[in-house]
């Protein structure tokens, strides 16, 4: 093949005008490209010819590792190292529970903890023995704004995360569904690292949420502030069609 007689169109999303777009401008092999995942080949091979075997003895037969599995390996092996190394210590923590009387003649409930840990059961109980005739007073009240912000859009990853700790689904089970649903035209594609929203998406969901809410997405917001916010709407999208 001629790199330099042969084209190639790239597109990073599944949408027509993406497509078309990449067509209408193509572009020769980038040899440099070609090159790396050369190299990603040779680093899986001699790497994984050395760890596949172990994990056919110590795991199950048929597994394979490479480049990216053999660090996830080792990332594992050395928590384990450092959980099976770690030495727990006994601590106590002091918690109290105060009636405060209002003007209404009702009473609220104020729970307080203390900052300091105690080593031993013995000053835990000692210290509370010289609260028992303390009297103790409220001396400020500190309110602070909070802010929360949704998740951004889900990829592969955290789709089978949420699943599994939520709902207690397997990755197998997950996946079946959310199948189900891209077919569906419910959801988009569930196989991605990505979390970019194409402009065409976009547009749908601006027109969707004003029909639905009334309401816009932000035009000035940047990406993820966009990604965010259509995650925290995405209840509402679910079961819809744009």
């Amino acid at each position: 093949m001629n790199p330099e007689a042969t084209n190639r169109i790239v597109f990073h999303e599944i949408t027509k005008p993406a497509i078309l777009s990449a067509i209408q401008a193509p572009r020769h092999i980038d040899l440099r490209l070609v090159d790396a995942q050369q190299a990603r080949r040779v680093l899986d091979r001699l790497v994984g010819f050395k760890l596949s075997p172990i994990l056919w003895r110590k795991v199950r037969p048929s597994l394979s590792a490479g480049r990216v599995q053999s660090v996830a390996v080792r990332l594992v092996v050395e928590r384990e190292r450092e959980i099976a190394a770690f030495q727990s210590e006994a601590s106590f923590h002091v918690v109290a529970l105060f009636t405060l009387p209002e003007a209404q003649g009702e009473s609220v409930l104020l729970k307080a903890e203390l900052r300091k840990n105690f080593k031993t059961k013995a000053e835990a109980q000692a210290y509370l023995e010289a609260c028992k005739q303390a009297v103790f007073t409220v001396e400020t009240v500190t309110k602070t704004p909070a802010k929360r912000k949704p998740a951004p859009p889900f990829t592969t990853s955290t789709l089978q995360q949420e699943a599994a700790r939520k709902l207690g689904y397997p990755v197998a089970l997950t996946m079946r569904l959310a199948q189900t649903l891209y077919e569906a035209g419910l959801i988009t594609y569930m196989r991605t690292d990505s979390m970019n929203l194409s402009g065409l998406c976009l547009v749908g969901l601006q027109g969707g949420h004003q029909r639905v809410d009334g309401a816009r997405l932000p035009q000035k917001a940047d990406s993820i502030i966009r990604m965010r916010w259509v995650r925290r709407r995405h209840t509402k999208l679910f079961g819809r069609r744009i």
